[in-house]
C-alpha cells in the first residue's frame, strides 16, 4: 500500500502556538520572539483637530482650515488638542480608514462656539455624560462644519446639521 501524502494533525507544540500569537510588546530582549510590523503599522492612528478661527494655532490646507496641536510642557506634561475645550471637529486617520467627528449635543445640534446659548466646551455635564461629545458624521456634514468654523456663517453650520439628520 502507498503511504498517503497527507497526515492528520497532530497536538501543536509551544512553539508552534506562539508563532500564531500577536504579541504587542514582543522584542529582541523577550523571550518569546520579535513583534510582527504588520501589526504594528495597523495600530497608528493620527488625528487632526479643527477649532472656530481666532482660537487656532496654524491654518492648514488650501482652505486655511483652523487647527489645533497639542502642547508639550518643560516637565513632561501635555495637553492634546483632542481634550481642549477649543476643539470642534476632528479627523481620525486609522490605516486605511478616514473617521470624521464632530461636537454635538445629545439633541443632534452641533456645537456653536460663538452661538448665544452654547455653553463653552465640555464643562456642563448633563445627567452624568459631558454636554457635548464628539460624534460620527458623514464626509459631507463634516466639510460642511469645517466651513462653518472658518468662516463662522451660520448657513454653513445648518447644512451641515441637515446633513446629518
Amino acid at each position: 500500500m502507498s503511504e498517503s501524502k497527507y497526515k492528520a494533525p497532530g497536538r501543536p507544540t509551544r512553539a508552534d502556538i506562539a508563532s500564531c500569537m500577536f504579541r504587542p510588546h514582543g522584542g529582541e530582549d523577550d523571550d518569546i520572539g520579535p513583534v510582527n510590523d504588520q501589526f504594528e503599522a495597523e495600530d497608528e492612528r493620527s488625528v487632526t483637530v479643527y477649532c472656530i478661527f481666532g482660537k487656532h494655532h496654524a491654518l492648514e490646507g488650501e482652505q486655511k482650515l483652523p487647527v489645533l496641536y497639542d502642547v508639550k510642557y518643560e516637565d513632561g506634561q501635555i495637553d492634546y488638542a483632542e481634550d481642549s475645550t477649543e476643539a470642534c471637529a476632528k479627523m481620525v486617520v486609522s490605516g486605511n480608514r478616514i473617521s470624521y467627528f464632530v461636537k454635538a449635543g445629545h439633541g443632534g445640534h452641533f456645537y456653536n462656539p460663538i452661538g448665544m446659548y452654547t455653553s463653552t466646551g465640555r464643562e456642563r455635564r448633563i445627567k452624568g455624560r459631558d454636554e457635548w461629545d464628539f460624534q460620527k458624521v458623514n464626509k459631507g456634514a463634516f466639510e460642511m462644519y469645517l466651513r462653518f468654523l472658518s468662516t463662522k456663517a451660520n448657513r454653513y453650520l445648518v447644512t451641515a446639521e441637515r446633513e446629518v439628520r
